[in-house]
C-alpha cells in the first residue's frame, strides 16, 4: 500500500476556513484504491511550519508529499513549478510583531536559489482537466508561507537525500468564503470539486 500526505494551513477563524484546510480534512484517513491518505494540518507561521511537516513526515512516512495551500483571485486549481529561497510576507496578514523580521530574509542561507517541484505536475494538470477539473501550472507562488514552506520540505529533503516526490498546489476560495462581504466578486471552487481534482493529483503520482 502506498501512502500519501496531505498538508495545509489551519485558519485562524472558522468563517475563514481554508479550502485546502477543508480538503485535507476530507480526505484524512481515506483511501483510494491501494492509496492510503493521511493529512497534517500546521500553523501558518516561519519556519515553525517547515519542521510540523516534517515531524508528519515522521510519522507518517509518506510515498508521496502533497502541500496545499489557498490563493485567494484565482478560479482553477494551480499546480506550482518553483518554489523559491526568499521571504517577503508584507502582502499578507500576520498577526505576530516577530514575524515581520522574516521579511527579505531566506529561508536558507545556505541553500540554492530554488527548487523544482518533484510532482509529475503536467501528469496531474492531464489528469484533472481530463476529467472536468479546471487546472494551471503556475510559475509563481509568491514569497509568503506557502513558497516558505514549500522551499523548506524540499530543502530538507535534498540535505536528507531523501527520494519523495513532494510539492504544493493552490485551490480556490470555497464558496461560503467568497459569499463573505469581504471577498464579494472573488472567484471560488465547491468543495467537491477541490477534493476530486486533489484525488486526481494523487492518482497521477503512482
Amino acid at each position: 500500500m502506498k501512502k500519501v500526505l496531505l498538508t495545509a494551513f489551519e485558519a485562524h477563524a472558522p468563517r475563514y476556513t481554508y479550502s485546502a484546510q477543508s480538503v485535507a480534512d476530507t480526505l484524512h484517513g481515506t483511501q483510494e484504491g491501494k492509496i492510503h491518505i493521511y493529512s497534517q494540518l500546521i500553523e501558518e507561521t516561519f519556519f515553525d511550519s517547515i519542521e510540523a511537516v516534517c515531524l508528519a513526515m515522521t510519522e507518517f512516512k509518506p510515498d508521496v508529499i502533497i502541500m496545499m495551500g489557498e490563493s485567494i483571485g484565482q478560479s482553477m486549481i494551480s499546480l506550482e513549478r518553483i518554489a523559491h529561497n526568499f521571504n517577503d510576507a508584507k502582502g499578507d496578514r500576520i498577526d505576530d510583531i516577530n514575524e515581520m523580521n522574516v521579511n527579505n530574509e531566506f529561508t536558507s542561507m545556505s541553500g540554492p536559489v530554488a527548487y523544482a517541484s518533484q510532482l509529475p505536475i503536467q501528469v496531474m494538470l492531464n489528469e484533472m482537466r481530463e476529467n472536468g477539473v479546471p487546472a494551471n501550472i503556475s510559475d509563481s507562488n509568491g514569497a509568503a508561507y506557502g513558497n516558505h514552506v514549500f522551499y523548506g520540505v524540499l530543502h530538507y529533503l535534498a540535505i536528507h537525500q531523501l527520494s519523495i516526490p513532494s510539492g504544493w498546489i493552490n485551490l480556490p476560495m470555497l464558496p461560503k468564503k467568497a459569499a463573505l462581504p469581504e471577498y464579494i466578486g472573488q472567484p471560488s471552487m465547491s468543495l467537491h470539486t477541490c477534493v476530486e481534482g486533489i484525488k486526481l493529483a494523487i492518482k497521477a503520482t503512482m
